[in-house]
Order: structure tokens, then C-alpha cells, then sequence
């Protein structure tokens, strides 16, 4: 970055801490991000959907008063917004006829009504230097409840364990149990949830035009989501950070040194392996038995093809409007499709997965132009900010699938819905180096 670039984004920042009304702004956001992460642990958890409501509409009330929250109509974000749209349109309709279905009217309120109200009220609108700061933060404050609540609860069953005890915890379902009743219910919704906030806090702690405070808290972040990690042993996780982890080298260094990433990234686990043979013993079957797709000798694997044909099965019988949004959990054997898109076509039918595949591309594609244009220490880092985590989480479910409904509170939503309206829009009319860049990298 030029020192031209870093004078800039320190008046910025001072500008953006004189300014109250900013202030307002991003605590608010903080108590939205970091209030919904917390909510199980927090009293009266079944009213912080009404609170969330009211934080929205206070916050769309101050991007109404004050002119310069507002930025231009102009430009676009890859479809996202009509895929959205097509996506509610089908969950209305499943929900109207499916209404009789037990959680179809609960999971219609708290993750398509809400998704679509975040939408509406925060698209157009650019965070400034410190609204994001501070949101962020208390997404961060907000995260170490669940993550702290689980180490807890593993140590209490385990006490203080060595690096083969912990990676093969799993295996043991009961003593897990009550690390997952203190984080998000189930291994997976753990899992999902991490992939969504890791890459965005390590992001925050490489990017140089971040206050010092912001990296420093962003990054000892970095340490109870990898013990979480360690101990949830999800193989998807792994690869959906594995994805998140080189986007963010790609966008801090260029794509054309990808290969540099990859190439230590081989050595590193290769040093591993070689210096911790009970960890490669233990994880190395695991992610092989994964990508060959190996049903006979994974008893997981094959749960998951199984519940797969069963939800495919499942959205053939209804394939106009589906069994209802959550209505897996009473429908479906295994309550889940474990695949994203399959998992919509069944409960939203063809337009529902109409609306998922189109909004995962879409999400795609704005990294895709976010990382042909780099970092610039202003708009694009922001943006790259917003969206780095919503291409992880998408990525996590089309290979294992994410439960979007989970009690009365939806983090997920939430959280995944109000990035995408942060996001800043891409300009009209400029030229697309994506694909020019990925040919060069490839040349």
C-alpha cells in the first residue's frame, strides 16, 4: 500500500471517529452480529427475535436520516438480489401450502422473512472504516461464547488432552454430546458456523488498513476456532477453510502466487504427517475415504449418500413446491438431505433450488471480481471482507450441507444475509479480469 493510500485511510478513520452517528451505527451492528452468535447463552433468547427486529428498524431508520450512509444505486452484485428473491417467492409458497407441517411456519419467519428484511433494509449501503471495525468486533466478543462454552465442556469431559485424543473425541458420542448441547446442537452446525467467521477474522488481522486493536482481536480469535476445529473433526470444514485459506493469500498477494500457497501448504502437512504419525494415522483415512467418495468403507460417507437419495426422492414427489422450509426435520429420516441444493429442491421445490444455485454462483462471481481487482486498502478490501465468508460457508454446504434453521435465532441468516447487503456493489460498464487472471495463472 502507498503511504498516499495509508494517509488517506487514517483521515478516514479519524473522520469516521468524530462522527457519532457512525458510532451509533456500528454498535448496533455489533449488538446484531455479536447478539445473534451469543443467543443461547443469553436470558429470553426466544425474544431476541423481536429485539433483532427493532435493531433493524432502527438502523434502517439512521441509513434513511443520515444522506451519507447512502451510496448510489448503481451497479450490481452477480444476481445475488433476483436469486434471493426467487428463492423467498418459493418458501412463501411452500410455506402457504405446507403450513400444517410442524417447524414450516417457525423456519419461514426466522430465516426467509428475516433474511429478506436484512436485505431490504441494509442493500446499498457501504460500511465505513469504523462501522465495520466495530461490527466485527462484536461478532467476535459475540463468537467466543459458543466457542468458549465448548471448549469448557470438552475439557470437563476429557481434561487435558493430547493431539491423537482430541482428533478422535468424535468417535465417542457421548462424551461429545455435551460439547455440542454447549455450542450449536451438533457437530456439523459447529462446524458451519466456524467456516463462516474464520476467514473473515483472518482477513481482518492481515489487512493493514484495520486499526491495530481490530487485528490484534481478530487474530487471538484464531486460536478457539482452531481448538474447536481440532476437536470437531469435520472433513468438510477442513476443505471449506483449505478454499478460504487460499482465497485470502490469493487476494493479499496475487492469484499468479497461488502456487506458492499451495506448494508450502504440502510441505507443511507433509511435516506434519511426518513429525506426528498418530495425527496422520488418524486423519489421513479420513479425508482419502472422503474424496473417493467411498461408501463401503465409511459408514459416514455412506449415511450421507443415503440421506441424499432419500431427499432427492423426497423433492421428485414434491418437486413443485416442496415439503415446506424445515420441514426435513419431520420428513426426512435423517432430518437433513446433508447437500445444500438438494436440500432446497426438497423442501422448496424447483424454484427454491432455482433460487440456491443461482445465489451460490452469484456469490462465486463476486469473489471472482473482487480478487481480479485486489486490494486496494478501501472499497474492494471491504468487500472482500463482507463476502469472504459467505463463499466459505456456501462452499461447506454444497459439499456437506448447513442447517439454516436452529431454534429462534438464526445466526446463520443473519449473519450470511447482512454481509451480502454490506457487500459494495461492483461497477457497470468495467472490464472483468477474472478470467483473464485465471488463465494467466494457469499459463
Amino acid at each position: 500500500m502507498t503511504e498516499t493510500k495509508i494517509s488517506r485511510q487514517k483521515t478516514h478513520q479519524q473522520t469516521d471517529i468524530r462522527d457519532p452517528g457512525s458510532f451509533v451505527f456500528g454498535m448496533l451492528l455489533a449488538l446484531l452480529w455479536g447478539g445473534h452468535t451469543a443467543a443461547f447463552y443469553l436470558p429470553g433468547s426466544k425474544y431476541l427475535y423481536l429485539a433483532s427486529l427493532l435493531c433493524i428498524l432502527i438502523l434502517a431508520e439512521l441509513r434513511m436520516v443520515i444522506r451519507h450512509w447512502r451510496v448510489p444505486r448503481g451497479g450490481y452484485r452477480c444476481g445475488v438480489a433476483p436469486a434471493l428473491a426467487c428463492w423467498f417467492f418459493a418458501a412463501t409458497a411452500s410455506t402457504i401450502l405446507n403450513a400444517s407441517v410442524e417447524q414450516v411456519g417457525v423456519t419461514y419467519c426466522f430465516v426467509f422473512l428475516t433474511g429478506a428484511a436484512l436485505y431490504i433494509v441494509f442493500d446499498g449501503t457501504t460500511l465505513r472504516t469504523w462501522e465495520l471495525e466495530i461490527g466485527v468486533i462484536g461478532l467476535a466478543i459475540g463468537s467466543l461464547f459458543p466457542l468458549l462454552a465448548g471448549l469448557r465442556a470438552f475439557y470437563q469431559e476429557w481434561g487435558w488432552s493430547d493431539a491423537q485424543t482430541a482428533l478422535s473425541a468424535y468417535l465417542d458420542p457421548q462424551k461429545m454430546a455435551s460439547y455440542e448441547d454447549a455450542t450449536f446442537g451438533n457437530r456439523g452446525n459447529t462446524a458451519a458456523f466456524i467456516v463462516l467467521i474464520a476467514p473473515l477474522f483472518l482477513w481482518m488481522l492481515l489487512d493493514r488498513s484495520r486499526s491495530w486493536f481490530t487485528r490484534l482481536f481478530c487474530g487471538s480469535m484464531l486460536l478457539p476456532i482452531l481448538l474447536n476445529l481440532l476437536i470437531l473433526e469435520v472433513r468438510a470444514a477442513f476443505l471449506s477453510l483449505a478454499l478460504g485459506l487460499a482465497l485470502v493469500w490469493g487476494f493479499k498477494f496475487g492469484a499468479r502466487r497461488i502456487w506458492i500457497f499451495i506448494f508450502g501448504g504440502a510441505i507443511g502437512i507433509g511435516l506434519l504427517f511426518w513429525y506426528t504419525p498418530d495425527v496422520a494415522e488418524i486423519v489421513s483415512p479420513r479425508l482419502q475415504t472422503a474424496l473417493r467418495v467411498d461408501t463401503v468403507n465409511d459408514p459416514s460417507v455412506f449415511e450421507r449418500a443415503d440421506a441424499m437419495r432419500e431427499g432427492m426422492a423426497i423433492g421428485g414427489r414434491n418437486w413443485l413446491c416442496g415439503i415446506g422450509p424445515g420441514g426435513a426435520l419431520t420428513q426426512h429420516s435423517q432430518t437433513s438431505a446433508h447437500q445444500f441444493f438438494i436440500q432446497q429442491f426438497m423442501e422448496t421445490g424447483v424454484l427454491g433450488l432455482v433460487g440456491s444455485v443461482v445465489f451460490s454462483c452469484g456469490v462465486f462471481w463476486i469473489m471472482l471480481r473482487t480478487l481480479a481487482r485486489g486490494e486496494d486498502g478501501g472499497t474492494n478490501n471491504t468487500r472482500f471482507a463482507m463476502v469472504i465468508g459467505p463463499v466459505c460457508f456456501v462452499s461447506y454446504g454444497i459439499v456437506a450441507n448447513f442447517t439454516l434453521n436452529n431454534g429462534y435465532v438464526n445466526s446463520w441468516t443473519v449473519l450470511v444475509v447482512s454481509m451480502l447487503a454490506f457487500t459494495p456493489r461492483l461497477e457497470e460498464k468495467r472490464l472483468d479480469r477474472a478470467i483473464k487472471n485465471i488463465a494467466g495463472l494457469a499459463g
